[in-house]
């Protein structure tokens, strides 16, 4: 049996390059693999030689592109679905697998059309958050067979093993929805595992296209599945609860060894929805990150709240050297009403730590909450411009199914009837669910808004800025010099 998981195109489909690694999917790949099943990922937003990335887009460009999107959807002589229609035609999959994100809805059914078309005898199966949330919009569409709700490795695999034996026995195996007899079946929900570290990390051999992937992005990892945190725009707790599993520090420092010395990595990027949630296990971590000559500069996403002097002081002796730090608003109020639980003076506190440590760190804004005022706006303004924020990077809120924050569109009356998913995406001019202000001023607002991140982000990147940074980190932490030296010095023998 062949299987190939797939992540549909999205961001080059509005012609901006982006490279990420989907590492959900890279986790499916090796357990299947590990159980004796041929697995492959392809990832549809991956392309040119070396996997070129254009981290500069501006907001202005995000917000302009979305319609290009739409219009590449339909463009079946697009590079893109060229791409794809050989990567499929190639791996010849008995089963193919679709991640789904509610932004990637029309994508997703697009390439499950693909894979019927080229490979008639094959099964699809669709994944992901959306699909976990709604899986009868999945379900709908003729060529969707199976959607495998919640966490994937066991649904997948014993669903991999009853198509191959060709017994068509599906209603034991939790977490699967497919159709009997003209309806839809929907199994009783998987029961989330306790043990994470029986599922494998992926040994990056499951990505086609490997070669194409910068080593920076290669080394993306996660420690962790979950997060405590109940914001109400996010849907992570429809998917993971708000338990946190986390795996052995010594499974982690087995994988970002393989990194190193496998793929000669630059750097590590945790991609945990809150790498310092558990103090302990974070301290256990960074102890053996050092004491294994592991500490290769690295990022990772974090709360402030779960910050303070002692642990930074370790997190850079450690390597770190950025940080991502979800703020959202810049009004006190609406942190508190998306249940942020901080305010303005203990975040600009926590910056302003950070900036004594020299460790860069980005911040996350979001506008267009349903409670939101233009008051409210006007001070996420006044922050962007005040801000010393290394970088910042703008959403639209988006209300995705299975939040707190998708409920209160609804009950506002912001969102009716059948929804246009392609529409739903943090870069879509389109998103309108800001009750409190009108359409026309709130497009203005936005535009505002994204202007403001720009010029600041433009600042910031300018040369000066980043020499200083840089030379500020690496006098600070002179041991990071020197392995960048060396790095260096060994790449050019």
């Amino acid at each position: 049996m062949q299987v190939l998981l797939i992540n549909p195109p999205y961001m080059r489909l509005m012609g901006i390059s982006t490279v990420y690694l989907p590492l959900g999917l890279g986790y499916l790949a090796r357990y299947l693999r590990a159980e004796g099943i041929a697995s492959s990922v392809y990832n549809g937003d991956l392309s040119g030689a070396g996997g070129a990335s254009d981290g500069s887009t501006s907001c202005a460009v995000l917000l302009s592109r979305h319609n290009s999107y739409k219009q590449a959807l339909h463009d079946d002589a697009g590079q893109v679905w060229r791409d794809l229609d050989a990567a499929i035609s190639g791996a010849e999959p008995d089963v193919v697998g679709i991640t789904v994100m509610s932004a990637k809805l029309e994508s997703a059914i697009k390439v499950a059309r693909m894979a019927k078309k080229l490979r008639p005898g094959c099964k699809v199966a669709a994944g992901g958050p959306h699909a976990t949330i709604c899986p009868d919009d999945l379900m709908r569409f003729a060529e969707v067979d199976f959607v495998v709700r919640g966490e994937g490795e066991q649904t997948l695999l014993e669903l991999c093993r009853a198509i191959d034996s060709r017994t068509g026995d599906f209603e034991a195996i939790d977490g699967l929805s497919f159709r009997r007899g003209g309806s839809v079946v929907h199994n009783r929900p998987r029961a989330l595992d306790k043990d994470v570290n029986r599922f494998p990390y992926p040994t990056r051999e499951e990505y086609l296209g490997l070669e194409r992937y910068p080593k920076a992005t290669i080394s993306s990892m996660m420690t962790s599945r979950g997060c405590p945190y109940d914001c109400t725009f996010c849907n992570a707790k429809a998917t993971w609860t708000r338990r946190v599993r986390y795996r052995n520090v010594d499974n982690v420092i087995e994988e970002m060894t393989l990194l190193k010395q496998k793929y000669v990595v630059p750097s590590y990027n945790f991609c945990d929805d809150s790498f310092t949630a558990n103090r302990k296990r974070t301290e256990e971590l960074l102890d053996k990150i050092i004491a294994n000559g592991l500490n290769l500069p690295w990022a990772c996403t974090t709360r402030t709240d779960l910050l303070d002097e002692a642990l930074v002081k370790r997190m850079v002796e450690a390597g770190c050297y950025s940080i991502g730090i979800g703020l959202e608003s810049g009004s006190d109020r609406m942190l508190e009403i998306i249940k942020k639980h901080i305010t303005m003076d203990e975040f600009r506190s926590s910056c302003a730590m950070l900036d004594r440590h020299n460790v860069n760190y980005g911040v996350f804004l979001m506008v267009g909450f349903p409670e939101e005022t233009e008051d409210d706006i006007r001070k996420t303004i006044d922050y962007v411009k005040t801000s010393r924020a290394p970088s910042i990077c703008l959403s639209v809120f988006t209300p995705y199914p299975g939040c707190e924050s998708y409920e209160r569109a609804k009950e506002m009356g912001m969102i009716k009837g059948d929804l246009d998913w392609s529409n739903f995406s943090h870069q879509s001019p389109e998103n309108y669910f800001c009750h409190g202000v009108a359409r026309e001023r709130f497009v203005e607002l936005v535009h505002e808004l994204a202007d403001a991140v720009d010029r600041h982000n433009a600042k910031m990147s300018g040369p000066l800025a980043s020499y200083v940074r840089k030379a500020k980190y690496y006098s600070a932490n002179p041991r990071m010099l020197a392995g960048k030296v060396k790095r260096v010095l060994g790449r050019a023998r």
